[in-house]
């Protein structure tokens, strides 16, 4: 069976007039930048794999591939799940 954590990520974002919150790019801890082409969908949802607390989740595509992005709603911290390598 596959173990999962969070892993924090470094987000660049744009906040519209209305508050709306659009990831732009991604800071990994390397210092690489990757862009986020386009946003999918947003929706209000638990991570699949590391547990029920409140995020929001955004489907999105970054450098041409389609990642999930997790963004908690009480801290405002972003994280993607990573597989564990036992």
């Amino acid at each position: 069976m596959a173990m999962y954590e969070k892993h924090y990520l470094t987000m660049i974002i744009r906040v519209d007039t209305d508050g709306n919150i659009k990831p732009v790019a991604i800071e990994w801890e390397d210092g690489r930048k990757f862009s986020v082409d386009k946003v999918l969908s947003i929706i209000n949802a638990p991570p699949v794999h590391v547990g029920a607390i409140t995020t929001q989740k955004y489907d999105v595509i970054v450098e041409g591939r389609h990642k999930i992005l997790y963004r908690e709603r009480t801290s405002g911290r972003w994280f993607v799940e990573r597989q564990i390598d036992f």
